[in-house]
């Protein structure tokens, strides 16, 4: 199951803090599309700081139908440039590590677990995104299935890697090395068959 994340937002050009708030009221707001950058919404050549706020509820099933119920994240296609997401006030990612002005053109998602307490289980959420743009195209974007709200699965962090040679051997055999990689904290056991 899977919470979309793609109508309903507001954008301003801007900064300050208070946007990140959940009881800012952002209602003169512009309504904006996260399919295409701001520069094609009425923000040609700008460059500099802007926000995204989206009010949403969260279902509590979410988490009920998830195998792995306690990591969630939050997509919300590219951030160009550098971005920090916020929940409810709280500061929850970014693609930076002291000012969001280095921050570099990347996938803007946060994950956090299932019972941080930012997180209002069937009641009105408020996502916030604070983007900085350096140059360019700017904001949040990207296709419909890059914005949404899922539980982490443990395979996500897993993939196979198939970059080892073929070997030919004796009576027209080949084989090859295929590893199966994780940067997760999930221990994998099991039997792996390829048909």
């Amino acid at each position: 199951q899977e919470v979309p994340l793609i109508a309903g937002w507001k954008f301003t050009t801007g900064d300050s803090m208070l946007w990140a708030e959940p009881t800012f009221i952002d209602m003169n707001w512009q309504p904006i599309s996260v399919m295409e950058n701001w520069e094609r919404q009425g923000h040609d050549n700008y460059d500099g700081f802007g926000w995204y706020r989206l009010k949403l509820v969260i279902p509590s099933s979410l988490k009920e139908s998830s195998s792995f119920k306690d990591s969630v994240r939050f997509e919300m296609g590219k951030g160009d440039d550098g971005y920090a997401v916020y929940l409810n006030g709280k500061l929850i990612g970014k693609n930076y590590t002291n000012d969001i002005k280095t921050g570099i053109f990347t996938w803007c998602k946060a994950v956090i677990a299932a019972n941080d307490p930012a997180i209002k289980w069937d009641k009105e959420n408020v996502i916030a995104v604070r983007v900085f743009d350096s140059g360019g195209l700017g904001g949040i974007y990207g296709e419909q299935n890059q914005f949404k709200i899922t539980m982490v699965d443990p395979m996500d962090d897993a993939w196979f890697d198939t970059d080892g040679d073929f070997n030919y051997g004796d009576n027209n055999s080949l084989s090859k090395t295929i590893k199966i990689e994780a940067n997760s904290r999930y221990s994998y056991k099991g039997k792996l068959d390829f048909v």
